[in-house]
């Protein structure tokens, strides 16, 4: 699938426990390709409130990642390559 002419790639593993959650959770993910990856999370108004680079990365992400302060809602987190993207939804109450 493209989106915005990128082509939608799912890492072999990609998982976030707990969902939904209070704000912190477990990130992980599994990619073959090393790349010059940016993970990023968009609030459900389009407000970025995490970004990480993860250069010429391979292999497993493993992070507990803090959302408390940015408050209740739906979330998107992105991972983003040169050519790829993988999406998913976190919902923090």
């Amino acid at each position: 699938m493209l989106v915005n002419g990128i082509a939608e790639a799912a890492p072999r593993f990609f998982n976030l426990q707990p969902n939904p959650n209070n704000g912190v959770f477990e990130l992980l993910f599994d990619v073959d390709a090393q790349d010059d990856y940016v993970l990023s999370i968009f609030s459900a108004d389009g407000k970025r409130v995490y970004e990480e680079q993860l250069g010429a990365f391979s292999g497993r992400y493993r992070n507990v990642i803090d959302l408390t302060t940015t408050g209740s809602g739906t979330y998107m987190i992105r991972l983003t390559g040169k050519q790829t993207q993988t999406m998913r939804q976190v919902v923090v109450f």
